[in-house]
């Protein structure tokens, strides 16, 4: 029993905190690979497709979005899960 208190302390404290910080996980989920997006895929995609790239038939934007996404998303997650440990840290 003792353990399911602790739980549900740890679960209502995380919700606490996540009512104030929910901003900046939006910002960080959401808005950061729609900018990495433009910045590498649009931008500097539209600079490489100039040069006719050999990417077997696909624009830069095609071949390096599943990429940037799958990036965004690891690093969304190892950050989201390694920031207790990192915040506990003094």
């Amino acid at each position: 029993m003792d353990s399911v208190r602790r739980t549900v302390a740890v679960v209502g404290w995380q919700a606490h905190s996540f009512r104030r910080l929910w901003r900046g996980s939006i910002t960080t989920s959401f808005l950061n690979p729609i900018f990495f997006l433009v910045s590498i895929g649009v931008l500097l995609g539209s600079l490489i497709d100039e040069s006719n790239p050999n990417l077997g038939g696909l624009s830069y934007l095609q071949f390096v979005a599943p990429a940037l996404l799958a990036t965004t998303a690891m690093q969304t997650a190892a950050s989201v899960t390694t920031f207790p440990v990192r915040a506990g840290l003094k």
